[in-house]
């Protein structure tokens, strides 16, 4: 419970363990709850969805969901995803790359990926049907969560600290099993063959991205996997648009 517990605090602003003394072992296990608590977010954005398209037209209440979504986790993996983005795209060296998204400002290459994946998503979503958005929205960000675990499991931290050390490596192929099993049962369970394709699609993602953040700088951070979130969540919501 302690780890669930974990999960949601990290993952969203839900104040849920402020009286809960929570162990490193509660943080280190809580990456096991990572797709169930993406779903967890993905259903409070569709119940919001739900409760806006009865006064709001289709697209305004998926403008309101979007944001009530970056809201509830704090913009967590935006942020990162910006910050990947600078360091990438404007750092040569490794340590020029990791410099660059230590730097709180955001510059063209940051905002620029912003832009896109947040038109991206609600691209996909406006193109939806209510039954199609109640699938993906949920897929989406439980799959998104699912591949920080494949990440935090496979490379190395590309840091000597950070936030995001508590994670990376430190997850045991207990966690990584039983992360994986809750993503393909929330998958299967919600579109089938469409959910393990959207699965298998993520997994691919992750390879490429996980190989080049390697290559680049020789593991990954908190930013890295938070950007891996978000563009694996785009690559889920324009599947299911394909798949539908």
């Amino acid at each position: 419970m302690k780890a669930l517990i974990a999960a949601i605090a990290f993952l969203t602003r839900i104040p849920i363990a402020s009286r809960i003394e929570l162990a490193v072992e509660d943080v280190k296990r809580s990456m096991l709850f990572f797709p169930l608590v993406g779903a967890l977010i993905g259903l409070t954005g569709f119940a919001a969805y739900y409760l806006l398209i009865k006064i709001l037209p289709h697209n305004v209440a998926l403008v309101l969901v979007l944001a009530l979504l970056a809201l509830m986790t704090g913009a967590l993996h935006l942020d990162g995803l910006a910050d990947t983005f600078d360091g990438f795209g404007g750092g040569r060296t490794k340590a020029d790359v990791l410099r660059i998204m230590r730097d709180h400002q955001i510059g063209s290459y940051g905002a620029l990926a912003l832009i896109f994946v947040v038109l991206a998503k609600y691209a996909a979503l406006v193109n939806m049907n209510a039954a199609q958005i109640g699938i993906y929205l949920i897929i989406a960000p439980s799959l998104g969560r699912w591949s920080a675990v494949l990440l935090a499991y496979f490379l190395p931290y590309a840091r000597q600290e950070g936030m995001a050390s508590a994670f990376v490596k430190q997850v045991r192929w207990v966690e990584l099993l039983g992360a994986t099993a809750f993503a393909l049962t929330i998958c299967m369970y919600l579109a089938g063959t469409r959910g393990a394709i959207c699965l298998a699609v993520v997994a691919a993602l992750t390879t490429i991205t996980g190989l080049y953040f390697h290559r680049r700088i020789g593991g990954v951070t908190g930013d890295t996997i938070g950007s891996n979130v978000e563009l694996s969540e785009v690559m889920v919501l324009l599947s299911g648009l394909i798949l539908k």
